[in-house]
């Protein structure tokens, strides 16, 4: 947030602030407070340009608020801030992040005495964002494996996966992911007896998505040498999908699919197959056994509809309000609609998703319109 605070300041004229040090430590809602509060005047000389009155302090929130309420409020405001005028993200800006966390690492490997030389993978041309992307959640399941086999590097509350974005993939998510890896890797330098912060690594200059994805690779080959870690097997991906499994057809010319090749049970996980994608749609077959489900989430660029073909469940249309599905019904999420489900019963819930255009994008749960 504070360095697309700076590069908003940048764009408009105003003289760059200082970014203050990550402190190498347990970070303390005091912390938080301090980052805010610096973001706060980040933004206050922003306001007179966009035509914003300066506006009073806020009163404090009644209510008591954790951690991910605080970082949800954060998302939704850096949305916001998405939408003043910042340029999109590009490979440079996401192989700084990329660099940074391989800098860490060295200092972690350092830390702990491992001096097992790594050699640096090729960069394979032709590599897209959703390539990166799954070789960075990748990297982030190889942190969470290496955190509960190594007791001395266990981290507090452990090494949070997300849900796997779901659509067209563009540099802008695989920097979001990558802010994750890099925040659990910080946690790791502290047990790790690192006290030097993370400096964030130059600006980079004719970056591709390859060479973002080559540096991921020699990150998860630096996280194998760490005592616990699971060895690497050649594999981009990410060896254990977190929440979401992901069963993917090669493209083919038919037209007519059978339901029962795609929509297969994962004990562990729901199961979602890519039947057909092309830039006007993807058509996938969801499989959610009695218990699972699918959190809320939205397409902030196109819809998404659902035909039921088996079981029932509860559909989540925001705000708390669910409405009943079973087979034969069918559920339309338009653009931004909040939408997802819980398999409540004792069958199957199988359905048909066509999410139109292919790049409509997902974002979790409800964001409130700016103020």
């Amino acid at each position: 947030m504070l360095l697309k605070i700076q590069a908003l300041r940048q764009l408009n004229g105003l003289p760059l602030q200082p970014v203050p040090e990550i402190p190498v430590r347990e970070v303390v809602p005091d912390d938080t407070k301090f980052f805010l509060e610096k973001m706060l005047e980040g933004l206050k000389d922003l306001r007179p340009v966009f035509g914003n009155p300066p506006i009073s302090k806020p009163s404090r929130v009644a209510k008591e608020m954790t951690p991910t309420d605080n970082f949800a409020a954060l998302r939704r405001a850096e949305l916001q801030v998405d939408g003043l005028g910042l340029p999109p993200t590009a490979p440079n800006d996401v192989m700084r992040i990329a660099l940074s966390i391989v800098n860490d690492l060295e200092l972690i490997r350092a830390a702990l005495g491992i001096t097992t030389p790594v050699a640096k993978p090729p960069v394979i041309p032709a590599r897209r964002p959703v390539d990166t992307y799954d070789n960075a959640l990748g990297l982030l399941v190889d942190i969470k494996v290496l955190t509960e086999a190594n007791p001395a590097l266990a981290i507090p509350m452990g090494v949070v996966l997300p849900n796997r974005r779901m659509g067209v993939m563009k540099p802008a998510h695989v920097m979001d992911l990558l802010g994750t890896v890099l925040a659990e890797i910080s946690a790791v330098k502290v047990k790790a007896g690192v006290m030097k912060p993370t400096l964030l690594a130059p600006a980079q200059t004719g970056m591709t998505p390859s060479d973002v994805h080559a540096a991921v690779s020699y990150a998860r080959a630096l996280v194998a040498t760490i005592p616990g870690a699971r060895p690497m097997n050649g594999s981009d991906g990410p060896r254990d999908s977190p929440l979401i499994s992901m069963a993917k057809k090669d493209p083919s010319p038919n037209r007519v699919f059978a339901v029962e090749d795609f929509a297969k049970p994962d004990p562990k996980l729901v199961r979602r197959s890519v039947v057909s994608q092309s830039e006007h749609a993807i058509v996938t077959a969801w499989h959610v056994l009695p218990g699972q489900g699918l959190e809320p989430h939205r397409h902030p660029e196109g819809q998404d509809t659902w035909v039921v073909l088996s079981g029932e469940g509860d559909y989540l249309l925001g705000g708390g309000k669910t409405k009943r599905l079973r087979a034969g019904d069918i559920a339309i999420a338009n653009t931004g609609q909040v939408h997802g489900m819980r398999n409540t019963g004792t069958v199957p819930f199988i359905f048909i998703s066509t999410v139109t255009p292919a790049d409509a994008g997902v974002e979790p749960g409800e964001i409130p319109p700016p103020n």
